[in-house]
This record gives structure tokens, C-alpha cells and sequence, in this order.
């Protein structure tokens, strides 16, 4: 059974984003970068919004949790995965 990878949004170019990226890559998680064009204020629309209360890029979601807090999250999530394979 594979892991499903979680899901960034945001845009690609975004320095925010590529701090997302680069601690899931030295994590060696699996991903899936969905680009928000914040110039047309996708991040601003009802579907992000679901996901991203304020509208903030990063976000991050899995399909247990949505968060903010992406490195954190990456890091505990690895941690645990350690933890738990015998």
C-alpha cells in the first residue's frame, strides 16, 4: 500500500513554497505541487479558501490534516514514520 503523497499549493516560483518543497525533498516525502496563480487571486478563491482559511500560500493538506505550519508538520510526520516501521 503507498502512502498518498500531501498536496502544496502555492506558487512554484514562491520562496515560501520552496522552503515547503526543500523540507519534504531532504525528508524524502512524496508531494504534489499544485500551483496557485496568486496574480488572478486563485489564492482568494472558495475552493482554496476550504483549504486555506486566509488565503495564505503555502498550504499544505493530506488527507488527515490541513496545515499552516508545513516544516513542522513534514518533520513530525517523518518522525513518526520512524517510529512506527519495525
Amino acid at each position: 500500500m503507498s502512502a498518498t503523497p500531501v498536496k502544496v499549493y502555492g506558487p512554484p516560483l514562491s520562496t515560501a513554497v520552496s522552503r515547503v518543497l526543500a523540507c519534504l525533498l531532504e525528508k524524502q516525502l512524496q508531494f504534489e505541487l499544485i500551483s496557485v496563480d496568486m496574480s488572478k487571486g486563485e489564492h482568494k478563491s472558495p475552493y482554496y479558501l476550504k483549504i486555506q482559511p486566509f488565503g495564505q500560500v503555502p498550504a499544505f493538506q493530506d488527507d488527515s490534516i490541513t496545515s499552516s505550519s508545513q516544516e513542522q508538520y513534514a518533520a513530525t510526520y517523518q518522525r513518526n514514520m520512524l517510529t512506527t516501521v519495525t
